[in-house]
């Protein structure tokens, strides 16, 4: 059972691939890496299943069949709620959901994950009510901020389509069959669903997170198979595994007095980046790549090969010399150039860095990461 170290290329294929070497080289001792690679595998060993795929799929077809009653009917979803749930809509947005998103083709998602006045009241003054579908999540149901907003919206909402109407637009996610959210689900008629594991990572994997993107035709049963996917591929012994790169080197980490610093390279990963910081280290910030990293610590750097879009540069003003240098070339070039810069400023400031390569952002490899970094967080602190 070897632990091994990733090559550090990135192979085309359509999964995940973690690279340790930079980490391995500037600021863990080989020993004590062998040592949590051993401690990971043991880990894994002992498993009997990373996924309850029964429950899963209970949730899913229960996700699938509601949609089935409710979908055509909107044109926006805005998810109310703070705690992971909501930070895992937030995250599979950003991910999977076009901030432009043209309403005649899908929803528009938005996520009230914040009771400021001035987010929900920005929010209240540019809703339409009529078209509009809004999730609650609460893990106790008695959250004072979601209950707040939950309020404000209903008001909205029962102004605009009276009582019996507005029941149609609110569906709710809680734990708790005591708490006041599944009370209120009772006594108003709204459609409920339980909130499942909605917990750190997992939440991505939970109906939860899943309900407005299913809305705004987010392929879920992509973002399962790819967790599926994942959940085989750790079961696999070798080198290359990726839970144990990635795991073994948090644990080496956390035998110094170190801080871990996210960083990202695509605006489409700054949800998962966010989402990453409050799992592993209980902050809620990340850096973009092409930033300082100013201080002692170690990163993990989240990137994305393969951009959706190759927009090429017209020539334009070529006589002035910056725009002649452009002229000709794409968009997703000059990204790769920052995105190797940002690595080889790393590597000259001996920043030990883990690097974990996303083929391109799709549910399929939002779903490996998913449950890659719920197992990162359950590993590390066992």
């Amino acid at each position: 059972m070897g632990c091994g170290t990733s090559t550090g290329e990135v192979t085309p294929v359509d999964r995940i691939q973690i690279d340790t070497t930079a980490a391995l080289a500037l600021g863990v001792d080989e020993s004590v890496h062998a040592h949590e690679c051993k401690v990971v595998h043991e880990w894994i060993d002992a498993q009997p299943a990373f996924l309850d795929l029964a429950a899963l799929e209970a949730e899913l077809s229960a996700a699938e069949a509601w949609h089935s009653g409710v979908a055509g009917r909107f044109r926006d979803v805005v998810v109310v709620g703070v705690g992971d749930a909501a930070r895992a809509s937030s995250a599979l947005r950003a991910a999977l959901v076009s901030p432009f998103q043209n309403r005649a083709l899908a929803p528009r998602l938005s996520v009230l994950d914040d009771d400021d006045p001035d987010l929900v009241g920005e929010y209240l003054d540019a809703c339409e009510p009529s078209s509009t579908l809004v999730h609650v999540v609460s893990r106790s149901g008695d959250t004072p901020s979601t209950l707040a907003q939950w309020l404000l919206v209903r008001e909205r909402l029962v102004q605009a389509l009276g009582e019996a109407e507005h029941k149609a637009h609110i569906v709710v996610s809680t734990r708790d069959p005591h708490g006041a959210l599944a009370e209120v689900a009772r006594r108003e008629g709204y459609a409920a669903f339980g909130l499942g594991s909605s917990d750190g990572a997992i939440a991505l994997l939970s109906s939860a997170a899943w309900l407005g993107p299913l809305v705004c035709g987010v392929d879920v049963r992509g973002l399962v198979a790819g967790a599926l996917k994942t959940a085989e591929r750790i079961g696999e012994d070798g080198g290359e595994n990726p839970l144990v790169l990635w795991a073994a080197a948090e644990r080496a980490f956390d035998r110094q007095p170190t801080v871990a610093r996210t960083l990202v390279a695509g605006h489409r990963l700054r949800g998962l980046a966010a989402l990453t910081s409050r799992v592993l280290d209980g902050a809620s910030g990340f850096q973009r790549a092409s930033e300082a990293f100013d201080g002692d610590g170690y990163a993990r750097l989240l990137m994305v090969e393969q951009a959706d879009h190759v927009e090429r540069l017209a020539a334009s003003h070529a006589d002035l010399e910056p725009l002649a240098g452009l002229a000709g070339r794409t968009l997703n070039e000059l990204v790769a150039s920052d995105r190797a810069a940002a690595r080889a400023r790393l590597e000259k400031g001996g920043v030990p860095t883990i690097s974990i390569s996303m083929p391109s952002v799709t549910p399929h490899v939002v779903g490996q990461y998913a449950l890659l970094l719920e197992l990162v967080s359950r590993v590390r602190f066992a």
